[in-house]
């Protein structure tokens, strides 16, 4: 027996004072041990809801950092270092709540600091490369392998202070992990809810505690039995078993009203748990909700990139127009994309490549749609504007088109090149309302990126065959101007040797040099009578062969080949800008001859001297000739 039993026995207190006293100390008790363990239970669920809300904040900064610009940090004056520190302040100034948003890498010394947020000035600011030499236990375990988001089990301290953290790593483009993003929340900030949590837990215990001795008091009108069905309630209800409600009999109407009131009172306790966990659940929702519509647009952004970089790397037009359907079709998972370039009138939009089986379909039959006439293609090349069909089913414009029965939405962009439409990107999904409004500025950044691409490709096209038609000409002009040098003295071949020049009229050469001439490439004999054909080529065209023959054995060098071949280069360079120069000079000469002859003619004042002017002057220009003009009428 306990001293206290002794002492209430002492002073006489019966039963009824006993049961009484019996059951406001068990009552408070009870109350206590509840409430303790709802304030524990509620302590560890608000530390996980922060801990989670760190790892959402902390992974949604890590999607918002550019990789590849982190990596190229190496000192606080790289432009890269104040990007981040501007966006990480604006992470940092945007939750009251975080006290610290920084970046950090490793090396074999251990962690080092790498862009901090906030005032440099401030307290607490790690300037670049400042070691982190207590980080938290998590970190340290996990710094040099971190692939996910993480955040530390419990308040931990350093040498800034004791803090909540959460971490995630940092991407480039590769996929490659480039370093670790930070988020902490100061342990006041933690320590401060869970002490409103238990001024609120006690607030209620006192709040309750006045109906406890009441309640108790009149149950010391009642037997012990009705008592101990309380206090066996009470204690589940203490072991955490919230909606647990027996039923107590009773003819005493003040065990039926502490009855009631103490299940009451549990109702309350109850409903105020729920009322909390729902709170939790629905800001834990807005914060799931905000990550994933971030998630997704920053994905958007990333499969946009990638599409781009991809389509920018192909030059021909009509291999990238294959390419660009596919990869946006794979990307982001549309059955159909189909690319209408305008045509010369801009009167149709044809359809030039798709991805989709019906789509070849209509490819082989040439289909095209009139430009503001047929389908949404047609309104958005006439109108230059972007449109999404929701439902196909009830959108006014949209085409019906045999060949893709499944289309359920339907979102058209116009490619624009300097505000001009040259043509349209298709996309259609088997989902209907699979496109959003907000779709329309994400996709308007991969169609103006396409229409840049299709342009570039044509442009190239259009410049290559310019240059190859230029080609084509100068060296039908270069092959005219050199074999007119011959035909002119009705000769096959010049030689030039040591000896001076030799006119042939039929063209004898050693087999090399005839390999040099059709080939032209270098053709080289060793051995005896060791042999050298170097063939003079300009833009193409071999116009002539340099032959070295030597009476010795030899092997021809590298550095001999070399030296000759430059020697080459420059003489087929020599000989063309004479031939131009000679040519120049006969064409002045023939201007010259025929102002001169006009200039007499047109001194004439009747027609007898101009057709004898004219005849005269002509047979200068052509000595040895015989010049006529005659006149006749038609009768």
């Amino acid at each position: 027996m306990n001293p206290a039993s002794l002492n209430l026995q002492s002073k006489g207190i019966g039963l009824r004072g006993r049961v009484a006293v019996s059951f406001i100390l068990l009552a408070i008790l009870s109350s206590a041990i509840t409430l303790t363990i709802v304030f524990l239970n509620f302590q560890q669920q608000l530390r996980d809801a922060l801990r989670q809300r760190l790892i959402n904040i902390a992974t949604i900064a890590s999607l918002q950092i550019d990789g590849d610009a982190f990596a190229a940090i190496q000192s606080p004056d790289d432009p890269e270092y104040w990007q981040i520190h501007d966006q990480n302040t604006k992470i940092l100034l945007s939750d009251p709540d975080l006290i610290f948003v920084y970046t950090m890498r490793f090396d074999e010394e251990g962690i080092y600091f790498v862009v901090d947020a906030g005032d440099p000035n401030s307290a607490g600011f790690s300037p670049y490369g400042t070691r982190y030499f207590e980080p938290g236990p998590v970190l340290s375990e996990n710094y040099r392998n971190l692939l996910q988001p993480i955040g530390e089990e419990d308040i931990y301290s350093d040498e800034y202070g004791s803090f909540l953290s959460a971490y995630a790593p940092i991407r480039d483009s590769a996929g490659q992990v480039t370093g670790i993003i930070g988020v902490d929340i100061s342990a006041n900030k933690i320590l401060a809810g869970e002490r409103q949590l238990l001024f609120i837990t006690l607030g209620i215990f006192l709040a309750t505690l006045p109906m406890i001795i009441f309640l108790g008091w009149l149950m010391g009108n009642n037997l012990a039995g009705p008592i101990r069905a309380l206090t066996l309630a009470a204690s589940r209800i203490a072991a955490g078993e919230l909606n647990y409600r027996p039923v107590i009999k009773s003819a005493v109407p003040e065990i039926r009203t502490l009855n009631a009131s103490f299940f009451s009172m549990a109702d309350r306790q109850f409903a105020l748990i729920q009322e909390l966990e729902q709170r939790v659940e629905a800001r834990t929702r807005e914060l799931s909700a905000t990550a994933e519509q971030v998630q997704r647009r920053v994905a958007q952004l990333q499969t946009i990139y990638e599409v781009t970089h991809s389509i920018l790397l192909i030059q021909d037009l009509n291999r990238l127009l294959v390419s660009i359907a596919s990869l946006i079709s794979e990307r982001f998972g549309f059955y159909h994309v189909g690319i209408f370039l305008l045509d010369e009138n801009n009167e149709y939009a044809v359809l030039k490549a798709t991805n989709s089986e019906g789509g070849a379909r209509m490819l082989e039959r040439g289909h095209r749609l009139k430009v503001g006439k047929e389908g949404i293609v047609g309104y958005v090349a006439e109108r230059a504007k972007p449109r999404i069909a929701l439902d196909v089913g009830i959108d006014a414009v949209y085409f019906d088109n045999p060949n893709l029965p499944e289309t359920r939405s339907e979102m058209a962009l116009p490619l624009l090149v300097q505000e001009r439409v040259i043509g349209v990107l298709d996309i259609q999904s088997k989902e209907t309302n699979a496109f959003q409004e907000d779709d329309f500025s994400i996709f308007n950044t991969l169609a103006d990126q396409v229409a840049i691409a299709i342009e570039n490709a044509r442009l190239l096209n259009e410049t290559r065959r310019a240059l190859e038609e230029a080609e084509h000409i100068y060296r039908q002009f270069l092959q005219k101007g050199w074999s007119g040098i011959l035909e002119t003295q009705q000769l096959r071949a010049i030689r030039y040797t040591s000896q001076g020049m030799e006119k042939l009229s039929e063209f004898v050469a050693y087999p090399e040099i005839k390999q040099a001439l059709q080939t032209g490439t270098i053709v080289a004999k060793t051995g005896k009578n060791a042999s050298l054909a170097i063939p003079l080529i300009i833009r193409g065209e071999t116009i002539a062969v340099l032959n070295i023959r030597l009476p010795e054995e030899r092997l021809w060098k590298d550095e001999d080949i070399d030296v000759l071949q430059r020697i080459v280069d420059r003489a087929a360079l020599a000989l063309e800008n004479a031939r131009l120069i000679k040519s120049t000079q006969l064409s002045a000469q023939k201007e010259r001859a025929i102002s001169e002859i006009s200039a007499k003619i047109s001194a004439s004042v009747n027609i007898r001297n101009v057709l004898q002017t004219a005849v005269e002057e002509l047979g200068h220009a052509l000595p040895g000739s015989q010049v006529e003009i005659q006149l006749e009428t038609k009768k």
